[in-house]
């Protein structure tokens, strides 16, 4: 009898047991992915704040709930919220892994894994701040939008080839994105010039206007070589665009500029414009905002609007990649 119960016993654990070291081995954590973590398990990573230089732990679906804040307007469609909280932890992850294989290497970060400059990694409001711009909205609407954003697709990640995709996102494109190779010279496969919903676009539309002599000084103050005929129509010739309709180069003042140099020279929205001189002043008509590469974040709300879950809005954005679970 005593034999008989130990038995049972001995059973009753190996019943208890196997289920669970199934399911170890069954959900196989990625070798690269962040194993530091909270009490509750939850994923630790390292931000730098840009403003005070001060680096902090903080875990990584409160790190994706102040960037989802601080990048997309919480009005948008839940789904377009959830595509921008899996390229948001994508690109974390990628982040990571690059501080990962060069630890401290990565410049301006002072050690960490991510930055709040948004010219460099990704925009970051904390709740407080949040809190202070949005007030009782916040509150009642929209932090619980956000948040749910991010707890929906918890642990989803944009992969290509089995490794966190490099996930970047913009504002607004005007018909189609811009590819990689076009903006940054690298030719990221995911990173193509795809179709973009142009819903919402058209308030995407600026214009910047300068006096003719304005216009000149500024070209003539980074650029001393460039030299201007008297007639206004021989200023800007031989405009050269994208796939995505960015101007890659024009020529201003006999120098062959890049488009992204231009937009950087006259604070423009992007480097999509047409630009016309006059006698007496310089016009630029800008499409869209941002550097056009990867999901457009209107084009995603437009999406959304449409129809399309966040799996779909991602395809449509990061061609030939796929979403992996990494915890």
């Amino acid at each position: 009898m005593k034999r008989i119960l130990i038995y049972a016993v001995f059973l009753w654990l190996i019943m208890l047991l196997v289920p669970l070291i199934l399911s170890r081995f069954m959900w196989e954590r990625p070798s690269d992915a962040p194993n530091a973590a909270s009490e509750d398990g939850r994923i630790i990573i390292s931000l730098m704040h840009a403003d005070t230089g001060e680096t902090e732990k903080i875990r990584l679906d409160d790190y994706l709930t102040g960037v989802v804040t601080a990048e997309m307007p919480a009005s948008f469609e839940p789904e377009a919220l959830k595509a921008q909280a899996v390229a948001a932890r994508s690109y974390t992850y990628n982040k990571y892994l690059e501080n990962r294989a060069s630890p401290g290497k990565i410049p301006g970060h002072n050690g960490a894994d991510v930055c709040t400059d948004p010219g460099h990694c990704k925009a970051y409001m904390t709740l407080s701040d949040a809190r202070e711009k949005w007030g009782a909205r916040w509150e009642a609407a929209y932090y619980e939008k956000i948040r749910a954003a991010v707890t929906d697709t918890d642990g989803e990640v944009l992969t290509y080839d089995a490794r966190p995709v490099n996930a970047v996102f913009h504002a607004a494109s005007y018909g189609r994105t811009e590819s990689s190779r076009d903006v940054w010279g690298g030719d990221l496969p995911y990173l193509k010039s795809v179709e973009s919903p142009l819903s919402d676009a058209q308030s995407q539309i600026t214009h910047v206007t300068l006096g003719a002599q304005e216009f000149k000084d500024a070209v003539c103050a980074a650029y001393p070589e460039a030299s201007f005929p008297e007639e206004k129509a021989e200023w800007l010739k031989n405009v050269v665009r994208s796939e995505g309709g960015s101007v890659l180069t024009v020529q201003i003042g006999g120098v062959t500029l890049k488009g992204t140099d231009v937009r950087a020279l006259f604070s423009l929205k992007s480097a999509d414009f047409t630009v016309t001189a006059s006698d007496d002043a310089v016009s630029f008509e800008v499409r869209g905002s941002g550097h056009g590469v990867g999901m457009s974040q209107y084009g995603a709300n437009a999406l959304a609007q449409s129809g399309y879950d966040y799996r779909a809005i991602l395809a449509r954005y990061y061609t030939g990649t796929e979403i992996s679970h990494w915890e």
